[in-house]
């Protein structure tokens, strides 16, 4: 049971007169029982014989609560409190699903002329992709705007009690649930495959792509009207509220002379995406933005489209052996709460690629992009390139362009990052790093570093010790690290032992390395950062939209090496 249908239930119970009856009467039992303590308590402690002040201060207190008055002013506050409490705990958790759709495949089978992938029907257990040229192996543009994206590696285990949501049999919904069903049951080894709320619309499958920005404006992009007059109210759905300039996608198009994909830009806002992209369920009275605007079976070109639309980088970080870091996200992340998300993830900022409102057309977009990769992995990770990965260049890492069916089709840039140790290494180096100390005073001291550009390096001991400067000798080079990274969790897991079910869970199996990091650098006593941890039950959590597309077109790539090295053995 999903936590909109929990919600669903538990509103319907608590509106129940019979349920409101007796909780009303529990109340009056309550108020007896507390008469009935005052009536009898000093009695009870025989206060006449043994007289004691804080039995008469606790005789008082009762008598206090005893009183019909004063029952009701003492419970009236505590159960608005109690109230506000609950209502905000059910916000933290149920935030994104009042905003974007719970159900994905419901999202799937809206857009239905969006070019779906037949290959698990049409030809059971042959190694084909309909991305992949299989005489060329050239770079993929999507003819029709975006294809729907697909994941193969399945987990179809208890998929036969799974049924059609949609009761009429004979309803075109219906055969697409059955024949979604029919695909997920034959298995990854039959050619099985299970549709995602992706559209792919550029693969680099040439490794050899590189963008230009042909067309900029620094003007931010106007929303239409109706999104305007109920922006607050959209806004109100969201709890981050920390608002930044943003790069839109426009447009974009392919050279195929020089392998480039030619993009039309300008600015926006972070909190216009909120408003737009990540809100497009929200209840607005009647209607909703995706009713409004998203209605059509196609999704609608990004020239054309009405919402913010900011370039997103996602991104994952695969280890020399072939596993895959992965993030579980905690409840006060904005996206992906309480689920399994990409290692790499943020907006492209206009701070970050065109400083001093410049212009996008005078920067080299590529390097700029490679550069904010690297701040993020050295930022959340501690990794540092030449050391932990090669040199990156955004033609090598740069695995597609994908528009997200979710959020209204917002654009997301997809990147593989590769490291030169193996997962173990990388764990225990990410262990390290994140509790950082050394000897002071002959007292080993875990500490957060610092650093202003007007001042030198600092380091603060346990967020309540006072400053000291660090010694010239220490590696400045791996600080400092983001504490909202060190409060997820992370788990390194095999790609190829990856199994993605009905509702999008993944199942992470005994074994997986988990990478102790939360709270660092104040860890646990008893946590050795120098010791592997391996999980010893299994975890299962839904993976987000983010993490779906990378695993998806991590298949592509996987596909397409063992293709040529097929062809090459030829």
């Amino acid at each position: 049971m999903n936590k909109k249908k929990f919600r669903k239930r538990i509103d319907k119970f608590l509106s129940k007169r019979i349920v409101q009856i007796l909780f009303f009467l529990m109340l009056i039992v309550f108020a007896l029982i507390i008469r009935y303590i005052d009536k009898n308590f000093l009695i009870w402690t025989n206060y006449e014989k043994y007289p004691n002040k804080f039995v008469l201060l606790l005789s008082y207190i009762i008598s206090y609560l005893a009183d019909a008055v004063s029952v009701s002013t003492a419970l009236g506050p505590l159960l608005v409190i109690l109230k506000a409490i609950w209502l905000k705990f059910m916000k933290s958790i149920l935030e994104e699903e009042t905003k974007t759709e719970a159900n994905h495949h419901k999202i799937i089978r809206s857009y239905a002329k969006m070019n779906m992938d037949k290959t698990g029907i049409d030809s059971i257990g042959e190694d084909t992709h309909p991305v992949i040229n299989i005489t060329t192996f050239s770079n993929y543009l999507s003819k029709s705007g975006g294809d729907l994206m697909q994941i193969h590696n399945i987990c179809n285990t208890n998929c036969t009690r799974i049924k059609p949501e949609s009761k009429n049999q004979y309803s075109s919904n219906y055969e697409k649930e059955r024949l979604a069903l029919e695909l997920l049951k034959k298995g990854k080894d039959h050619g099985g495959f299970i549709n995602i709320a992706n559209v792919n619309v550029y693969t680099n499958l040439e490794l050899n792509t590189k963008l230009e920005v042909v067309k900029d404006s620094n003007e931010l992009f106007k929303l239409d009207i109706f999104i305007e007059m109920n922006r607050m109210k959209l806004l109100g759905a969201h709890s981050e509220k920390n608002n930044n300039q943003t790069i839109r996608l426009n447009d974009l198009s392919y050279d195929e002379n020089t392998h480039t994909l030619k993009l039309d830009t300008q600015r926006t806002t972070y909190f216009d995406m909120l408003i737009t992209n990540r809100a497009m369920d929200y209840n607005l009275g009647e209607t909703t933005l995706r009713s409004m605007f998203e209605f059509t079976p196609k999704l609608t070109p990004l020239k054309k489209s009405k919402f913010a639309n900011h370039i997103g980088i996602t991104g994952v970080i695969i280890s020399k052996d072939g596993y895959v870091l992965i993030e579980k996200r905690d409840r006060s992340k904005s996206t992906w709460r309480d689920k399994f998300g990409p290692t790499i993830s943020f907006s492209l900022k206009s701070s970050a690629l065109a400083p001093n409102d410049g212009n996008l057309l005078n920067v080299d977009i590529n390097q700029k992009i490679i550069k904010c990769i690297k701040n993020s992995l050295k930022e959340n990770y501690s990794f540092i390139e030449k050391e932990d990965y090669e040199p990156l260049t955004f033609s090598k890492c740069f695995m597609g362009l994908a528009r997200d069916l979710l959020e209204g089709g917002k654009p997301n840039m997809y990147f593989c990052v590769r490291l030169n140790k193996t997962a173990e290494e990388v764990t225990l180096n990410m262990q390290k790093y994140a509790s950082l100390g050394e000897v002071i005073k002959g007292t080993y001291k875990i500490f957060n570093i610092k650093h202003d550009r007007n001042r030198n390096h600092e380091l603060r001991y346990n967020y309540h010790y006072p400053y000291a400067t660090l010694s010239k000798n220490f590696d400045l080079k791996r600080s400092p690290l983001k504490t909202e990274k060190l409060s997820s969790k992370y788990y390194f897991i095999p790609f190829n032992d990856i199994a993605i079910d009905y509702y999008y869970q993944l199942n992470l199996p005994r074994g997986t390395i988990e990478v102790k990091r939360k709270f660092s650098p104040r860890f646990k006593k008893g946590n050795n950062p120098q010791k592997l941890y391996r999980t010893k039950k299994n975890i299962c959590k839904e993976c987000g939209e983010g993490l779906l597309a990378c695993f998806s077109y991590l298949e592509i790539f996987q596909s397409l090496e063992e293709r040529k090295a097929r062809e090459n053995h030829e």
